[in-house]
């Protein structure tokens, strides 16, 4: 598997250029994995994407990717994944720790209040508490708020 997980479904992918009827559907799975973990990070000086951004690029590319299993990934993962940083509309950012069975967050970790730009916090709150913050409105990327990506 891990020799194929950078083909594509079209054959212009390597290192072999296997045509995707000569994938497995764990490969094919694990190349779209593959691709969302690439566009969802900061490399080489390109901004990261959101999930959203990414399923739709994805998406957007069936000769490449395998779209049955990009639809497995986003019902699995929902638009919230975990470890992505969500803006709140009280003003709040937190990082997605846990989803329920429809992607929404049902544990965060509260880390920053964008009234006080200087402040950060160390709140984790529970699917109940959650509304204390806002809505949630969309991912964000943690560079735009001098944010280093969630430990794993």
């Amino acid at each position: 598997m891990v020799a194929g997980i950078s083909e594509r479904l079209d054959g212009t992918g390597y290192p072999q250029g296997c045509p995707g009827r000569r994938l497995s559907a764990e490969v094919r799975l694990a190349a779209v994995l593959k691709a969302l973990n690439v566009m969802t990070h900061e490399r080489n000086g390109r901004a990261a994407l959101t999930p959203l951004e990414a399923y739709r690029e994805l998406n957007a590319r069936p000769e490449a990717y395998d779209r049955e299993q990009l639809m497995e990934v986003i019902r699995r993962r929902g638009p919230y994944p975990v470890g992505s940083l969500a803006m709140y509309t009280g003003g709040f950012l937190a990082w997605v720790m846990d989803i329920g069975a429809k992607g929404v967050p049902t544990r965060v970790k509260v880390v920053k209040n964008l009234a006080f730009a200087d402040a950060f916090l160390d709140t984790e709150l529970a699917a109940g508490e959650i509304d204390q913050i806002g809505r949630l409105d969309h991912v964000v990327s943690p560079a735009r708020y001098g944010l280093p990506r969630l430990p794993v």
